[in-house]
């Protein structure tokens, strides 16, 4: 495994223990961007969306296992499986694809692709109601 895919792996196993922000703090750039189809950039956000996160799925968090890696030069494409369960009891389990940018051993973007429709049904009532509480 080449020197990104590796690095992207750490980097998604760090979304999966840590969450979303801290894993960008250990992983991204300083102009560091996160951005899902559908949302658009998300980066100014992710403290609300991690500490969302945190309410709504059990002790595990959102766990993402990558099923395959492409890299070439300073991209590294992903198609992962989330396993995730909610605190209550619905389980949320997604494909993502994610399109990722390096530069200089550091992660500068996250292009975020899912089925919406399904995550809108099983996470967004939860995730809406936990992003109101957090403002």
């Amino acid at each position: 495994m080449n020197d990104n895919k590796a690095l992207v792996a750490a980097f998604l196993a760090a979304v999966s223990a840590k969450g979303m922000l801290e894993a960008v703090r250990e992983y991204g750039s300083d102009d560091f961007c996160w951005w899902i189809c559908g949302m658009g950039d998300v980066t100014p956000q992710l403290p609300h969306l991690s500490a969302a996160f945190q309410k709504i799925f059990d002790e595990r968090g959102m766990v993402i296992t990558p099923l395959r890696m492409i890299g070439e030069g300073d991209y590294v494409a992903v198609e992962s499986l989330t396993d995730s369960r909610l605190h209550n009891g619905d389980e949320y389990k997604n494909t993502i694809s994610h399109w990722i940018t390096l530069s200089d051993s550091k992660i500068v973007r996250v292009a975020e692709y899912f089925d919406s429709a399904y995550g809108q049904k099983v996470i967004g009532p939860a995730l809406g109601e936990a992003l109101a509480e957090l403002h």
